[in-house]
């Protein structure tokens, strides 16, 4: 989740990192 959006940078604009993260 966090890590993952850290590692986009922009966890809500990248739908991918979102996905994970959900």
């Amino acid at each position: 989740g966090t890590e993952t959006k850290a590692a986009a940078g922009r966890g809500s604009s990248d739908v991918r990192s979102v996905a994970i993260d959900t």
